[in-house]
């Protein structure tokens, strides 16, 4: 197994290429149900026009829940009540994959801010805001929201929005190439100064919200096993071997970090 030594050091040293090799991860509140049949068959999309269990009505609107999603391996958070898959990062040379550091909710919850309040600002990390507002003034019409309770009540405002083609174009500019997705991670952990250690037990406070999009589903093969929240469970070992030696190096840190959690407090400790 490789030195792993470096995991302690500047995120300066840490390359694009090694932000690759790590397995994905995979979340579900299903996944305690399904899990031993998703072995055997893999992960599946759900039909086009249905709504998958971890999928809102604007992921329905944009086309976005014929995907399976993935994101970067952490030890915590995410879907599925702290139960997940390892997915093999070889699915990532499957045709139509889309990639993004910001998940489409975060750009829902800017838009619900500023329909509530039409002097709020935007945050930086937003594309062309003055764009965004023109989209939402033309789709609303001039219509004012006095509080996000008439957003929540009027979903054919919110279908509008959504199914305009100058917001699903809006959207799709955020989607970025894999060379950009993994090299914007990369700049986020320098300009924090993360350790790669760091980014794997990223919580709240992280900034970014990585989502990988696979069309249609992920077959078997690239399952590489299931953590139950407790223990781990191998079903395939990664095409690469540098993937596999870091699939066992993270199943090696999430076991010890479920220990720490698990251990009784000691009266001196505190």
């Amino acid at each position: 197994m490789e030195d792993f030594n470096y995991i302690e050091k500047s995120l300066r040293t840490i390359s694009v290429h090694e932000l690759r090799l790590w397995p994905l991860r995979h979340g579900s509140v299903k996944l305690h149900e399904y899990h031993n049949v998703i072995r055997q068959t893999g992960l599946h999309a759900p039909d086009i026009n249905k709504k998958g269990v971890n999928t809102f009505s604007y992921d329905k609107i944009l086309c976005r829940n014929n995907y399976i999603y993935l994101e970067p391996p952490r030890l915590q958070g995410g879907y599925g009540l702290n139960s997940f898959l390892l997915v093999d990062p070889a699915v990532l040379q499957k045709s139509g994959v889309r990639f993004a550091i910001r998940d489409i909710g975060m750009i829902i919850a800017q838009i619900q801010l500023f329909i509530s309040d039409p002097s709020y600002k935007f945050p930086r990390w937003i594309i062309e805001p003055t764009l965004l507002e023109e989209i939402i003034s033309t789709e609303f019409k001039g219509r004012r929201m006095s509080n996000l309770g008439k957003w929540v009540l009027e979903p054919d405002i919110k279908e509008r929005l959504f199914g305009s083609e100058a917001f699903k174009m809006y959207v799709d500019r955020y989607y970025l190439s894999e060379n950009e997705f993994f090299a914007a991670i990369g700049q986020k952990l320098r300009e924090l100064n993360y350790t790669l250690k760091m980014y794997l037990g990223r919580d709240q406070y992280w900034p970014l919200s990585e989502e990988i999009l696979i069309p249609e589903g992920v077959d078997p093969e690239y399952l590489l096993g299931y953590w139950d929240g407790e223990q781990y469970n191998e079903w395939a070992i990664a095409k690469n071997g540098g993937t596999a030696n870091r699939t066992k190096y993270f199943i090696d840190i999430l076991k010890k970090s479920q220990l720490s959690q698990n251990k009784p407090t000691i009266l001196g400790e505190i």
